[in-house]
């Protein structure tokens, strides 16, 4: 189980980023209405911000680990959750705390990044977590089960089913950190949760912040008051769920596939290199073509041209 989600994880990330930019993209199109709370602003720059964290993790799974990666993730990833927690400040009713409160995040992030400038980065993407994931997530469902009082139908389901996702994704993005030299970290680790539950974080992850985008979605479309414009969208809703969970089922076949294609013919070219010196040899003496693999044959030296004058 542990390699067949070796080989999904580039896609797992994609689909990861993408729901957070889709979220992005629905709370910049939400109507604002007569009443200014609560502020999708934050809560848009929240998913363009975490998809492009989440899409900085796949370019490192390709490319490779480094320093400056580490920082620029760890930049991206605690800014998205600031964002969060300005979403939740400013979208209460308390005039104190919409004075105030944007300050909230601050404390944090200086924290933060004070022990990723003392050369722990792990643990500064652990305190990130623990301190600006977990208040950001559980103060925006509390907005949003607020605002869902003030709705009715499935507009205000959409409300309370969104905040249920953020909950579970603050659990499973604020309290489930990768073991660092952080005590906590080891208590519910990502490495324990894929020990026992047999799946990384990261694929419940992506599949909380795809049910946000999707429930988000939907609440924009009940937001519509023309009703024959909203027959329209519902319908169109329905048919663009399906098409996306097409679309994730399809690339998540495709992607093992091609995985699977990549591993056969890797192992394939290890497996020919690792013959090649032990019978070269032997076939050069036995007048037998000497037969190369793929890589050598591509990366040996072609002999130069020569002229008719050289002959």
């Amino acid at each position: 189980m542990n390699q067949f989600w070796a080989t999904q994880l580039d896609f797992v990330y994609f689909y990861y980023g993408l729901s957070f930019v889709l979220l992005g993209a629905i709370c910049f199109m939400i109507p604002k209405g007569n009443n200014p709370t609560p502020l999708w602003l934050w809560l848009g720059l929240f998913g363009f911000a975490h998809g492009i964290t989440e899409w900085l993790d796949l370019y490192a799974l390709n490319a490779g680990q480094s320093h400056l990666l580490t920082m620029v993730k760890l930049t991206t990833l605690s800014i998205s959750f600031a964002f969060l927690i300005e979403f939740g400040q400013a979208s209460s009713d308390n005039v104190a705390v919409r004075c105030f409160g944007r300050w909230i995040p601050v404390p944090p992030l200086l924290y933060v990044a004070w022990t990723a400038i003392n050369d722990n980065p792990l643990a500064a993407n652990d305190f990130a977590r623990y301190l600006l994931a977990v208040p950001g997530c559980l103060w925006t469902a509390v907005v949003l089960v607020r605002h869902a009082g003030e709705r009715a139908g499935p507009a205000r389901t959409a409300l309370k089913l969104t905040a249920g996702l953020f909950v579970l994704y603050g659990v499973a993005a604020g309290l489930v950190v990768p073991a660092s030299a952080l005590p906590t970290s080891h208590l519910l680790s990502q490495e324990m949760f894929l020990v026992v539950i047999s799946v990384p974080v990261q694929v419940v992850r992506g599949l909380l912040a795809t049910g946000i985008a999707v429930v988000l979605w939907r609440y924009k479309v009940e937001c519509t008051d023309n009703p024959n414009v909203l027959h329209k969208l519902r319908r169109h809703y329905r048919i663009s769920v399906a098409m996306l969970v097409f679309a994730l089922a399809l690339g998540a076949g495709l992607t093992s596939q091609l995985g699977e294609l990549f591993d056969d013919e890797l192992q394939e070219d290890v497996e020919t290199d690792l013959a090649y010196p032990v019978n070269a040899d032997t076939h050069y003496m036995l007048g037998a073509p000497n037969r190369r693999s793929r890589v050598q044959r591509r990366s040996a030296p072609q002999p130069r041209p020569r002229s008719p004058a050289m002959i």
